[in-house]
């Protein structure tokens, strides 16, 4: 989180004390949500929050994602494989729950997140855009 609060210090701000343990469990705990974790030295250093959605809506064809919730990396793990590791299992899951694709959002500040996910064969599919008042 100290990371999105450096790249865009207009949008994010610190949590209170505990928010990220109460995150960690509320996925645990939601069953629509499947958590993957990759471990260094008996350690979680990486993880993913990822939700199956079935789109069907009028006008537009029926599609099954796996929704990447949350994506995250210990930056002292960063560009060692990890990510790449960690991604594989997203597209192992995706693959295993019949998902026609793998979809997620990321900051526009956040040029390494969107670097990465590029090298994983990611494209832009929508872009939101904003004007501050």
């Amino acid at each position: 989180h100290e990371h999105h609060m450096r790249i865009a210090p207009d949008s994010y701000t610190m949590p209170f004390e505990g928010y990220f343990e109460l995150e960690m469990r509320s996925y645990l705990s939601d069953e629509g949500m499947t958590v993957l974790v990759c471990e260094r030295d008996g350690e979680a250093a990486a993880y993913a929050a990822l939700r199956v959605c079935d789109r069907e809506s009028a006008g537009r064809l029926p599609l099954r994602i796996l929704y990447i919730e949350h994506f995250a990396v210990a930056e002292e793990q960063r560009r060692c494989g990890l990510g790449t590791e960690l991604f594989d299992a997203v597209r192992e899951l995706a693959a295993e729950k019949q998902c026609g694709c793998i979809q997620l959002g990321a900051a526009a500040a956040n040029t390494e997140a969107l670097g990465f996910y590029q090298k994983q064969g990611m494209t832009p599919r929508t872009i939101k855009m904003e004007i501050k008042l």
